[in-house]
């Protein structure tokens, strides 16, 4: 596996892959404009974009914004070794992930995550966040 920068040729792939994934529902214009404004990583797996990991960085702190896995991709350690990536943090790492999606959870809190809070209906009505900082 090949974990490297996005460049702007993975545009189309990325899409794609977000699609597959369901995570929000952007249109493909402002999925565009995200890339071109944050940090994206992907991993390459067997020649294939298998997953992707977009992160804001402010002043004071980064963001993960979204975090991808391909299904036929998944439980090889791809969303570990994008979030690895980050390492070493030189400032705090937030997340957000639903509060049903124990898969996540363990993941982030085996890296070292911990709960500090939660937002109430923020992926719609009854489906709520947990946030999550590293460091």
């Amino acid at each position: 596996m090949v974990i490297r920068p996005h460049t702007p040729d993975d545009g189309p792939a990325l899409w794609t892959l977000h699609q597959k994934t369901g995570l929000s529902p952007f249109h493909q214009s402002e999925f565009g404009n995200w890339l071109k404004q944050h940090i994206t990583w992907v991993a390459v797996w067997q020649g294939n974009l298998a997953g992707f990991v977009l992160i804001q960085d402010t002043l004071d702190h980064q963001d993960v914004l979204l975090l991808a896995v391909d299904p036929l991709y998944r439980r090889q350690g791809i969303a570990r070794s994008l979030l690895q990536t980050l390492f070493p943090l030189k400032k705090p790492l937030f997340v957000e992930v639903e509060d049903t999606n124990t898969d996540a959870m363990n993941l982030y809190q085996t890296l070292g995550f911990q709960p500090i809070g939660g937002r109430h209906n923020y992926y719609g009505p009854s489906r709520h966040a947990l946030v999550m900082r590293l460091q």
